[in-house]
């Protein structure tokens, strides 16, 4: 009988020591671990990963998170223990926050977030709310908020 760190290994493409070791099972984004025992359920495989190495389980509130940004890496040397606003944190530090252009639901560019603002502060009925939104093709509530600074800060 296998036990259960074993079970977890053979899971994983493990590769030199500083490379990703990359979850190999069932799982997206992160990779799910059946803890096997009955009644034990299914942990998240870098949660796994990282309590393996703390020699410890981790606490309510505590993550997993990544220096390689890889969500399937399960390399020890990879993981270190965080909680919501640290993770955060290192998104912002690292760039990996979507915002302005990148963001997924972005249908401006910021070269046109800056033209809109000037456009607005002339204070020409050619350029209201309404008016910039018809031209832009977003809604004046959304021009509302980049005049305000609300959205694209």
């Amino acid at each position: 009988m296998k036990s259960i760190e074993e079970r977890f290994w053979e899971k994983v493409d493990i590769r030199g020591p500083d490379d990703c070791w990359l979850w190999t099972a069932c799982g997206s984004p992160y990779g799910i671990f059946n803890l096997g025992a009955r009644g034990a359920g299914m942990e998240l495989a870098h949660r796994f990963s990282l309590s393996l190495k703390l020699k410890r389980p981790l606490e309510p509130g505590e993550w997993a998170l990544h220096t390689c940004d890889t969500p399937l890496c399960m390399n020890p040397k990879h993981l270190f223990s965080g909680n919501a606003k640290k993770n955060v944190a290192d998104m912002i530090r690292k760039k990996r926050n979507s915002k302005g252009a990148r963001h997924y639901a972005a249908r401006l560019t910021e070269s046109q977030v800056i033209q809109i603002r000037k456009l607005y502060r002339k204070g020409n009925p050619a350029c209201s709310l309404y008016a910039l939104g018809r031209r832009f093709k977003v809604c004046p509530v959304n021009i509302h908020y980049i005049v305000t600074g609300r959205t694209w800060k």
